[in-house]
């Protein structure tokens, strides 16, 4: 003779699993940093700009040939950089890279003095956001604090970002 007792307990501890609960979690979300970065220089030229998240590529503008006392970079936005933008909830270091004009051309050809010593700073405009990849949603935007270094070579103004499950920046 068959018990179908166990059959019966397992049956309904499956449907106690299936069931739909306030206590269950959301979905995971797919999360995605994004914004932009000002960058000036009080008395010498800028060539590039360069934008990190936790060591990873994000966003570049150079000067061209003239250099620039102003870069802008939109970041995530291009190709290589949207995918690297791609975070998940913790501690973020964003990190934009200066690099001062013609120090290259100057360092590699051989001159004694590497380009004058400089103040850089970051513009007080310059932001991110999280998105949600899925559905594009915008999650949570923060305006970045300015930072200032002073540089005679190439060197970074940092930030450290604490994003939450449900795509809040502080």
């Amino acid at each position: 003779m068959v018990d179908y007792r166990w059959y019966l307990a397992l049956l309904a501890l499956g449907a106690i699993g299936c069931s739909d609960s306030s206590t269950a979690p959301d979905r995971l979300r797919d999360l995605m940093l994004g914004g932009e970065v000002t960058i000036r220089s009080r008395t010498y030229l800028i060539d590039s700009v360069q934008v990190d998240l936790n060591d990873r590529y994000v966003g570049y503008l150079g000067a061209e040939d003239s250099g620039r006392t102003t870069l802008t970079v939109v970041f995530a936005k291009e190709s290589g950089g949207e995918e690297h933008a791609r975070i998940g909830p913790g501690i973020l270091e964003l990190s934009a890279r200066v690099e001062p004009h013609d120090f290259y051309f100057l360092s590699l050809h051989g001159f004694p003095r590497y380009p004058p010593v400089s103040e850089y700073y970051s513009d007080d405009a310059s932001y991110v956001t999280v998105v949600d990849r899925m559905t594009h949603e915008l999650l949570g935007t923060r305006r970045l604090e300015p930072k200032v270094v002073v540089l005679d070579r190439p060197g970074a103004l940092k930030w450290t970002l604490t994003v939450d499950s449900n795509g809040v920046v502080r």
